[in-house]
This record gives structure tokens, C-alpha cells and sequence, in this order.
């Protein structure tokens, strides 16, 4: 089940990013904070308002086991940009990931979204092979210090 988690969440937001915190090393070389997952919540692009934002709780069984974060409308009408998909360690690699898109990528074309965007951390192999695999492609590399990020899309049908 996913449904749309509220700022007040965040410590239990911070207990499922502490179960996911190789992502956290990875992108930034350091473990997950209470400020960095209150940023989660509260990042927006310079564009965009708190109220095209949705952070979203995957749970199974009643327990929280993931969080997604996307922009609607981002960069362009129509299009969702996908900032954080982050499933517990102990729940990847048994389907729980590509249910859960599924699921997200329904609710985006049931508000209108076509097109489904997203970065990837250059050196992030499994995520790139998962975002591959569930037929996101490569549209851009981004240069950036100090890795460079991966722009991929789906076309919503």
C-alpha cells in the first residue's frame, strides 16, 4: 500500500531511510540525518511549491517499508519527476520495488502525468539496472561534482 506521508512523519520517515542507508552513503557519503529527512519533505525546485510535492509511504503489512518523493508538473506539465525511491534493504530484490512503481506510475496517469522523470547518481549500478529494467531510458547525463547524474524517462501509457 502507498499513501502520502505529512512532515509530522518524519521520525518515522528516518527509521526506514536508516534501513536504506547505503543510498544515503553512497549519494552523499555520509549516514541519514533528522535534518536530511526533513529536507526530504521540504525540498522543492525553484519553480515549484509545497503543494506540487508528494512524499508517499510504501507499507507492507502494515509496517513502513519505503518512501517515494515526486514533483508533479516537473519540468514541464505533465511530467513527474521521481526525486527519491527509496525501498528497506531487506525488502529489494523480491518485486517489492517494481509493484510499488506500478502503483506510482498509475496514480501519475491518473492525475494527468505522460511522461515520468528521474535522476540516478552515475555510480548507482542497481539503481540504474531497476530503473532500466521497469523501461525508464536515458535521456541526458548531467555533470556534476561530485558525480554525475543520469536523467531517465518513461512514457506513461
Amino acid at each position: 500500500m502507498v499513501e502520502i506521508l505529512e512532515l509530522k512523519c518524519h521520525k518515522r520517515a528516518l527509521e526506514i531511510c536508516q534501513k536504506a542507508d547505503d543510498y544515503f552513503q553512497l549519494v552523499g557519503g555520509k549516514s541519514v540525518t533528522l535534518a536530511s529527512v526533513e529536507e526530504i519533505f521540504t525540498a522543492v525546485p525553484p519553480t515549484k511549491t509545497l503543494e506540487d510535492k508528494l512524499v508517499l509511504g510504501v507499507y507492507e503489512c502494515g509496517a513502513l517499508i519505503g518512501l517515494i518523493d515526486v514533483i508533479k508538473d516537473y519540468p514541464k506539465k505533465a511530467t513527474w519527476w521521481i526525486g527519491l525511491f527509496l525501498i528497506a534493504n531487506d525488502r529489494r530484490n523480491k518485486g517489492v520495488g517494481s509493484v510499488t512503481h506500478q502503483k506510482l506510475v498509475q496514480y501519475m496517469k491518473d492525475n494527468g502525468a505522460n511522461l515520468s522523470h528521474l535522476g540516478v547518481i552515475e555510480k548507482n549500478f542497481k539503481a540504474l539496472k531497476f530503473w532500466t529494467h521497469l523501461g525508464y531510458q536515458v535521456q541526458d547525463i548531467k555533470t556534476a561534482e561530485p558525480d554525475s547524474i543520469v536523467v531517465m524517462e518513461l512514457v506513461i501509457k
